[in-house]
């Protein structure tokens, strides 16, 4: 397997990762401001709401930074040591 066929998904991963840290950051300025729409309806929505005002703003980019960092790290030792890809095939008879 070539190195960039091995890091293409965790690649996507950390642009996934990295977009909901942004997102969750202006989230908690938002609370910090009290500027945040207050009026959610489904229960996943006051959890995330509940969540992000407990982190905070610094938490929120302390956690996308941890974990950017661990899928960065993984990114790394997959381009240097990707994994072999073996192809079976049944005995010509």
């Amino acid at each position: 397997m070539s190195p960039t066929k091995a890091i293409k998904n965790y690649v996507i991963g950390l642009v996934v990762a990295i977009g909901i840290t942004i997102f969750s950051y202006f989230e908690a300025v938002k609370i910090g401001n009290s500027t945040a729409d207050v009026e959610i309806h489904s229960r996943k929505g006051r959890f995330y709401h509940n969540i992000i005002g407990m982190i905070g703003e610094n938490g929120v980019l302390l956690i996308g930074g941890l974990i950017s960092k661990f899928i960065i790290y993984t990114i790394w030792t997959r381009y240097k040591n990707p994994p072999t890809q073996i192809v079976l095939t049944a005995p010509n008879i």
